[in-house]
């Protein structure tokens, strides 16, 4: 039989934008070995170990003990000696000594037996799983075990004694398995045979129904391997190869920088560590990269071994290097068979991120040969099924309480199995798509286990078969003041078999299993979560919308996912609560995601450039990610792996009918996320092209335009008249110029609305972005806007010249300027401009018949019927002109006597924002440019 033992991931990788941990994130740890301590009525002492971190703790003894009760740290700060005088008393008395280390404190009972007779039990409570268990007390008292009589229920049996009578009396108990589904609570009682003198032990046994996980304490850890040297092919000053076994991950080993002259790259870097002598046994090592920047990130990597057998290095990867990814993951190594007597092992890394090498730590372990082999009662490694020949008698017999404890809940098909155990899909990295995209990443989150864990606690963690491939589990702690808690986060390795982890950090699990190529091509793994807390979580694809209110009620965390098909919402339970049926909610989330992704050509190509098909096409593999967050100063905002959204927009994005009628946030948001760079996003665009996104999410919900719905500065209506006057009002306007960033937006939403809706060509967009996306990226923002006039004519089928100049594309100019994420400069030459236009000169593509510079989304019907103007009446009031009865006008131009244009406005009522020169002129515009003058 194969044996399956423990692995221990003990150590982190923080998910921080910092690159130190501060004490404030340390997770406090405060231990006692006992909780009690009864003396007699003579002097005496008792050690109790003490186990704290930090490691600083004080003892203090209460006002009732103060005159007969002291404390002292012992055994190098691991203990507390506690001592008392004799007690000349007849009763018994009371203390508490209290230990505190400035995070945690907690109280130890001191009692002390008097003159008079009486008994004191320690411990005097107990609370067992159903599965039974053992029951140990220790009676302090001035009587002889002879003269006491303990009575308990037929559930509970009483072992042989092998012991004499003493003053402390040691029972121990053996508690039967109980069948039942409730709690069942008895007593067992020590009295005195010759009077009323008694002392109790409460003993509580958990039912069937609801599961409570056994006790983790006995699962032995595995061993990890003192490394005593290192050596390095190169390093930087002050960043050697030291570092990466200080047991600090704030430290990091790192190869040489900056590169000599003409080089780009060390590899290869070796890297070798040596152990102390007479180390036994190596089974597996641990990679954590560095906890902030990815520079120096392993990827592919030889691995070689020394033994005292066998000095002289020996490749164990051979041919085959192993890839550690270069995703700056948490990455284990497992050897195919355990390295006897290991002497160094020696890693050859052949690439990485930028050229270099970097690790923050590197551990090397042992497998514990006392671990518990699952397939003792369970039918795999996971320990997900009994075995079939199974017997209560043999889960009895089992000396590791948490698995007898397992096993006995499925025994008698109890156990919950729901969220606890799962099989985990693989999911491709989002690196991958938003690379041959060319857009930001999507979420790394798509397998969210529903499981929550405190700090603190101890997981157990169950890994079936990971068939070669990278596994690690993510903790995100969303509950982050003043901050955003997708970046509180810890993530720990799993190998298969038992992973026992002390989680540094609460919350919310998610699996983390990515790859590079098709995940059709993966398979699923099992794991099972024997601890932790089960918080659940909504999926479209395992959920009806009648489990909803169950689910989200059974939420233990203070957060809950809800997941979709294209979208992945973690926000609170509270205001999740709040919308009838997160079904509806998360089909709206999903819409918008599917949507803008629709938008931009993503199903209708494939990553080739071809054609895409339902399985074959450009879609992300993975899911958007949507976060409540409480960063100060922070709205929303959209980011490498995630959107996020302050607490204060919950109540609109929690509630299915304001996600109908004001959707903007988050559509907006995912466009950041979708920007097709840097083909559409130059300088200066990063918060108008994602806008074009948010303006269609907009028009298909029916949702008001926000270009003729936002009044801007300065007396403007919308902005649409805004944008128009200042663009037609100056012939040398840059489009790069115009200040405000929806003014900007307009003449990009106009191409949408003209293409789309009046020449019904709804694939425009799409084919905009696929031409950046198949096209070679040009190396100045100048060239990236002209080049966006041939793309977009490329696509209309039609000469876009106009248009372009027009709105300032295809202009000479320079404008330096700090768009708010940083200062740059657009600066296109008249020889490009020239160049750019002959280029489109070449397509042989006609004109458009409309000027479709003037289109808005109020003027939609005159250009769809492109019909001539029809006059009706005007009134002139001061600045303000009426127009009453015009039908089929695109705007209205308002020029001085020399013909500049002061002012354009799509309405038929606006304000001049300017004294009306005496002699100027009203042109009402149809959609094909001919003027009608407007007389007063």
């Amino acid at each position: 039989m194969k044996n399956y033992f423990l692995y221990v991931f003990i150590s982190l990788f923080l998910f921080s934008l910092s690159s130190c941990k501060d004490d404030k994130d340390v997770v406090a740890v405060l231990e006692l070995g006992l909780e009690n301590a009864d003396f007699y009525k003579e002097a005496g002492s008792v050690v109790i170990d003490v186990k704290s971190l930090p490691a600083d703790w004080t003892a203090s003894v209460d006002v009732e003990g103060e005159q007969w009760c002291k404390t002292e740290p012992v055994n190098s700060g691991t203990g507390v000696k506690i001592s008392v005088i004799s007690n000349p008393n007849k009763t018994v008395r009371n203390a508490s000594v209290v230990i505190n280390n400035g995070k945690l404190n907690k109280k130890i009972l001191v009692r002390q037996l008097g003159t008079d007779t009486d008994i004191l039990v320690s411990p005097f409570a107990f609370t067992l799983p159903p599965v039974g268990g053992t029951v140990a007390f220790t009676v302090t008292t001035n009587l002889t075990e002879a003269e006491l009589d303990v009575t308990y229920p037929s559930w509970i049996k009483k072992e042989v004694d092998t012991r004499a009578a003493t003053i402390e009396i040691p029972y121990k108990f053996t508690v039967d398995t109980h069948e039942g589904s409730s709690v069942r609570t008895e007593k067992i009682v020590i009295k005195d045979k010759n009077s009323n003198i008694s002392a109790e032990v409460t003993v509580i046994q958990n039912g069937l129904d609801g599961y409570t996980f056994g006790d983790t304490e006995g699962i032995a850890d595995d061993v990890q391997l003192e490394v005593v040297k290192g050596e390095a092919s190169t390093a930087h000053g002050g960043e050697g190869i030291e570092k990466s076994f200080d047991s600090d991950m704030s430290t990091i080993y790192h190869s040489n920088y900056p590169f000599a002259e003409g080089v780009t790259s060390h590899y290869p870097v070796m890297l070798t560590y040596y152990f102390k002598e007479n180390t036994e046994a190596l089974d597996y090592f641990i990679y954590y990269p560095r906890i902030s920047g990815s520079n120096g990130n392993f990827g592919e990597v030889e691995i070689q071994v020394s033994t005292e057998e066998h000095p002289a290095f020996e490749s164990v990867t051979n041919e085959t290097n192993f890839d550690f990814g270069s995703k700056g993951a948490v990455v284990s190594f497992s050897f195919d068979n355990t390295i006897q007597k290991p002497k160094a092992v020696r890693l050859i890394i052949k690439s990485g991120v930028n050229g270099h090498a970097s690790c923050a730590e590197m551990k090397f372990f042992a497998r514990n040969p006392e671990g518990f082999d699952p397939l003792t009662l369970f039918t795999d490694v996971t320990c997900s099924k009994l075995r079939s020949d199974i017997t209560e008698e043999m889960i009895k017999a089992c000396t590791y309480p948490f698995f007898k404890n397992i096993a006995y809940y499925m025994l008698k098909d109890k156990y919950p199995a729901d969220f606890r155990i799962a099989d985990f899909k693989p999911y491709q990295h989002p690196d991958i798509q938003a690379t041959i995209n060319k857009t930001g990443t999507y979420s790394l989150l798509d397998n969210p286990t529903g499981i929550f864990v405190k700090a603190g606690e101890t997981l157990i963690v169950m890994v079936g078969e990971t068939h070669g491939q990278h596994l690690s589990l993510r903790v995100q702690d969303m509950d982050t003041p003043n901050a955003d808690g997708f970046n509180n986060s810890i993530s720990y390795s799993l190998r298969t078999g038992i992973n026992k982890i002390v989680s540094e950090k609460k919350g919310l699990i998610y699996v983390m299993y990515h790859v590079n190529g098709n995940p059709v091509d993966y398979d699923e793994v099992k794991i099972h979560f024997a601890s932790g807390s089960v918080n659940g979580y909504f999926d479209v694809a395992k959920h009806t919308r009648e489990q909803w209110g169950t689910l989200l009620n059974g939420a233990v965390d203070g957060y809950f996912d809800v997941v979709g098909n294209y979208a992945h919402l973690t926000f609170p339970v509270s205001k999740l609560k709040s919308t009838s049926n997160g079904r509806d909610l998360i089909d709206l989330f999903d819409d918008i995601v599917y949507k803008e992704q629709i938008f931009m050509g993503l199903r209708k190509y494939n990553n080739n450039g071809g054609i895409g098909t339902d399985t074959d096409n450009r879609m992300f593999r993975n899911r958007m990610y949507f976060n409540v967050m409480y960063g100060q100063g922070d709205y929303m905002y959209s980011t490498s792996y995630h959107t996020a959204y302050h607490f204060s927009t919950m109540d609109n994005l929690c509630s299915v009918d304001q996600m109908k009628t004001n959707n903007w946030g988050p559509a907006h948001e995912v466009g950041h996320s979708n920007q097709t760079r840097p083909g559409l996003k130059w300088f200066g665009m990063t918060e108008v092209t994602n806008n074009i996104c948010s303006m269609y999410i907009q028009k298909l919900y029916g949702i008001n335009s926000r270009l003729l719905t936002t009044t801007p500065s300065n007396a403007y209506s919308n902005y649409y008249e805004h944008a128009m006057t200042l663009a037609f009002g100056n012939n040398d306007i840059f489009h790069a110029k115009l200040g405000d960033v929806f003014d900007k937006l307009v003449p990009f939403w106009q191409l949408e609305l003209y293409m789309e809706y009046v020449l019904g060509k709804p694939d425009f967009y799409k084919d905009v972005y696929e031409y950046i996306r198949v096209n070679k990226d040009l190396p100045t923002d100048g060239e990236r806007q002209i080049e966006f006039a041939y793309n977009c004519s490329k696509a209309a089928g039609l000469d876009l010249t106009d248009f372009f100049v027009k709105w300032g594309f295809l202009k000479s100019g320079s404008y330096e300027f700090n768009d708010s994420y940083g200062d740059g400069k657009v600066v296109v030459t008249e020889a490009q401009v020239s160049a750019l236009k002959n280029r489109i000169r070449n397509l042989g593509y006609s004109v458009p018949k409309h000027k479709l510079e003037y289109i808005c989304d109020s003027n939609l019907e005159a250009y769809i019927n492109n019909a001539a103007v029809v006059a009706g009446t005007a009134t002139r009031s001061g600045s303000k002109l009426s127009m009453y009865g015009w039908r089929n006008v695109a705007v209205y131009e308002v020029s001085d006597h020399a013909g500049k244009v002061i002012f354009v406005s799509p309405q038929s009522s606006f304000t001049v924002n300017t004294t009306l020169p005496e002699d100027y002129k009203v042109n009402a515009i149809a959609a094909n440019g001919a003027k009608t003058q407007v007389t007063f």
